[in-house]
């Protein structure tokens, strides 16, 4: 967005200066007379064309400026929040013994519910970091997932390829857009997961649940562990999908 913005504005510069040369040659040369009688001099086309692009050019960079602030400013604000929730996190590691907790203790119930709440905050370049902090501390493991990610918002996560979310309760979450090629999904409970436009290329779906899931424009090619009968009967909808066998689902 930010790239299809800077070439806009250079388009409207342009244009801008064209317009300039050609509304002060043309007036001064031609004499055009739709500014009011009397031959104007090249001052006096100067002072009219100029003084308005210029005040235009000036509108132009000081809201691409503000653009920009705002988008560092979000981009701190999220770099702060990411920051927070690992210090948080470790603590409840270090200190609270996360890893011994049982289901319904409220050190595992206090990480769950702080995982939720800060992921909708983040871009998806930190879900990801998230999603690699969790596994790599070994709280989201297969058959010992610590931190419950059922309807987790996920979306747009980047680049996990390969990653290993077996037996993952991820029913409800939405992983919409999220790159998950090669994904290790056995036994995941996907059910009413939102999987659309989700790349899930060579991923392992052994006895995965994905009733209700929504897998519209995602990629499945190359998905193992489940039959495309299967995928039929449960999908919510693979409208538009590429199915395992790289065809495109109608």
């Amino acid at each position: 967005m930010r790239k299809f913005l800077a070439v806009v504005g250079i388009i409207v510069a342009s244009g801008l200066v064209i317009a300039l040369l050609v509304g002060i040659i043309g007036g001064y040369v031609f004499n055009w007379n739709w500014t009011g009688p009397g031959r104007k001099t090249l001052w006096d086309w100067l002072q009219l064309i100029f003084i308005p692009a210029v005040l235009t050019l000036g509108a132009i960079w000081y809201t691409a400026r503000q653009n920009h602030d705002l988008h560092i400013t979000l981009d701190n604000q999220r770099e702060t929040v990411l920051q927070t929730y690992l210090d948080k996190m470790s603590e409840l590691l270090l200190h609270e013994i996360l890893h011994e907790s049982k289901p319904g203790d409220d050190v595992r119930t206090i990480a769950h519910a702080r995982t939720l709440t800060v992921l909708p905050k983040l871009d998806p370049n930190r879900k990801r970091s998230i999603i690699l902090f969790l596994t790599e501390s070994v709280l989201i493991e297969h058959n010992k997932w610590i931190i419950d990610m059922s309807f987790a918002d996920l979306s747009g996560a980047m680049k996990l390829d390969g990653i290993s979310l077996a037996a993952a309760n991820l029913q409800g979450a939405n992983l919409s857009g999220a790159e998950l090629t090669r994904v290790d999904f056995e036994g995941a409970n996907l059910h009413h997961a939102n999987l659309s436009g989700t790349d899930l290329g060579g991923a392992d779906l052994t006895d995965a649940d994905v009733r209700g899931a929504d897998l519209t424009r995602a990629n499945l090619k190359g998905v193992t562990g489940i039959t495309v009968g299967r995928l039929k009967k449960q999908a919510k909808s693979l409208k538009g999908a590429t199915m395992p066998d790289g065809s495109k689902h109608p």
